[in-house]
């Protein structure tokens, strides 16, 4: 028998992919931003997660693909839709 704990559903999760490159001996991070609009209208719109990619010890430039999930709470109701930027930062 499985249990749940969240239940019913208190949160949404929003998924993004993520591609790109690190330089050699770098780090990079992916700042990933999701905004939530349309009815009904929420407190919380905005929701983060930076996503780390470490190359500092490696003389090669390391391709990365990935999904990442970001938790939206309360979770995505009537017309509301989701919508993400990724800005990245050395």
């Amino acid at each position: 028998m499985a249990l749940s704990f969240d239940t019913p559903q208190t949160g949404s999760v929003y998924n993004i992919q993520v591609t790109g490159t690190v330089g050699q001996y770098a780090t990079l991070g992916a700042r990933v931003t999701v905004n939530v609009t349309g009815t009904p209208a929420r407190s919380a719109s905005t929701f983060y997660r930076v996503i780390p990619f470490d190359n500092s010890t490696s003389s090669v430039v390391n391709w990365f693909h990935g999904t990442y999930g970001i938790a939206i709470v309360p979770k995505l109701e009537g017309t509301q839709t989701a919508t993400s930027t990724i800005q990245w930062e050395y």
